[in-house]
């Protein structure tokens, strides 16, 4: 490990080993309840100590007893406001940055109005007052504003630098984890001594408050859906294909590009979004697919014949416009939040959606009371609708992410039933493939290059009826 990460003169670092510590125990305890029983007692004194402690090891204890046994009303209650009192919210007090002056500089432009305000809107309280107390729990600890420049001047070197600015930075930065580590002290005690506010419809109630910062997944770790990347070829391929000063798309890539194996089963992609980086060279596919009524095929043959046209124009919402006659085969999903950071360690900036397919074909499966998230195949259901997500990074590129994407599949036999309970309908699939340099400072840059193809199959999906290229006009 290297030195700037196990330096014990900084308090801050023990205090977040132990968050990912309790974190990594929490992901052990759900497939080994026996593993930790023995450690129950240490646990229990975390859980309910009557000093003030990081709250989210508070929190985090308390899930892991949870998971051990049936909790006792004293553990469940661990980490609830004490005080049972309301304080009339004053919403524009909260912005209030007033206070008395404190020896550490805090980052007034991010930590403070976008980190901060959350915590003061639930216990009204300004953000300058929490400054004010964070000061003092800094000051206790030791931290100076000189050893923070003299942390900046040994381990910020260029390089950290460049991925160090705002809030989620891939860098520690001993500044801003004093900052956080101090709030999660500061709001343990106010739990104890504060009324929440009156606010009717508040952004965060305390519990949510500290669940979220542990993950952004309600009741789920990005680990727990996070997978490599499918064995795919295309969505494997690094090679750079330039001819002429211009990156070249080549017609096989359109042979096969929505179908996938996974467990030795064929699954048709009802939707993809992916991306890869390699060697300063980017590639990007997004696929969509659609199901219709076969008197509408030369409407859409119509509609490809104009420039940049995407299926999605045609998908059906809920206007009722005569425009639109296509039926979206994905339905509606929840959005990650990636605004901050979590202690969640395998997030790595994994910005997706939870993928599902639409009502009708939940129903159609009995699967309507399935989460979103519960179709990743890390769930190992047996359901015939599959989502995979993926995210890694190279580390040694500043812009630096190397795989990226989601993916939404369905067992071919499993949707040429549900078709069969349909009259007279194909399929729409669409597939967009861009070409295009990564980040480049320097060196020779290649022409971006995008193609676009419409398929309709037959309800068999063995047949292809028509196939459309659209014309691709980047007027940017």
């Amino acid at each position: 490990m290297p030195k700037l990460y196990s330096d014990e003169q900084y308090f801050y670092f023990k205090d977040s080993a132990i968050v990912y510590l309790l974190v990594a125990l929490r992901r052990i305890v759900e497939e080994d309840t026996l593993f930790l029983e023995k450690y129950s007692p240490v646990l229990k004194e975390i859980a309910l100590t009557s000093r003030t402690i990081n709250v989210l090891q508070r929190e985090l204890a308390r899930e892991i007893l949870a998971i051990i046994k049936p909790l006792s009303k004293e553990i469940q209650t661990a980490c609830d406001v004490v005080s049972k009192e309301k304080v009339q919210v004053k919403r524009r007090y909260l912005h209030d940055k007033e206070n008395k002056g404190t020896n550490f500089r805090f980052d007034t432009m991010d930590i403070v109005p976008k980190v901060y305000y959350f915590l003061g809107q639930i216990f009204q309280k300004a953000e300058g007052e929490i400054m004010e107390d964070c000061d003092k729990l800094i000051s206790s600890w030791g931290i100076t504003n000189e050893m923070i420049q003299e942390w900046n001047k040994k381990y910020k070197t260029y390089e950290y630098q460049r991925k160090s600015y705002g809030l989620n930075t891939e860098v520690e930065d001993l500044s801003k984890y004093v900052q956080y580590n101090a709030m999660y002290y500061v709001a343990d005690e106010y739990r104890k001594t504060l009324s929440v506010t009156d606010d009717e419809y508040p952004i965060y109630t305390f519990e949510t408050w500290v669940k979220s910062w542990l993950t952004k997944i309600p009741g789920r770790w990005t680990s727990d859906i996070k997978t490599l990347p499918p064995n795919k070829k295309i969505f494997l391929d690094t090679k750079q294909y330039v001819k002429d000063g211009k990156y070249i798309i080549d017609d096989n890539v359109f042979n096969d590009a929505f179908w996938y194996i996974y467990q030795n089963k064929k699954y048709l992609i009802l939707y993809s979004n992916t991306s890869i980086e390699y060697e300063h060279s980017g590639k990007h596919y997004s696929i969509s697919v659609g199901i219709m009524d076969k008197k509408y095929i030369n409407r859409l043959l119509k509609q490809a014949e104009r420039d940049n046209y995407w299926i999605e124009e045609n998908f059906i919402s809920h206007d009722d416009d005569n425009y639109e006659f296509i039926e979206d085969v994905t339905g509606e999903s929840y959005e990650k939040e990636s605004e901050f950071e979590t202690f969640d360690p395998y997030t790595n900036k994994m910005k997706y959606n939870f993928l599902k397919p639409n009502e009708d074909i939940e129903h159609f499966f009995n699967l309507v009371d399935v989460l979103s998230v519960d179709y990743s195949i890390t769930k190992d259901e047996s359901y015939p609708i599959k989502a995979q997500y993926w995210s890694y990074s190279n580390s040694e590129r500043v812009y630096n992410r190397l795989s990226e994407g989601e993916m939404l599949f369905i067992q071919k036999e499993a949707f040429i039933e549900y078709l069969s309970s349909k009259s007279s309908k194909v399929v729409v699939a669409q597939i967009d493939v861009r070409y295009s340099d990564g980040y480049k400072e320097y060196g020779e840059k290649a022409e971006e290059t995008e193609r676009r193809k419409i398929f309709i199959l037959d309800s068999c999906l063995d047949n292809v009826l028509e196939e459309i290229e659209v014309k691709i006009n980047n007027r940017y």
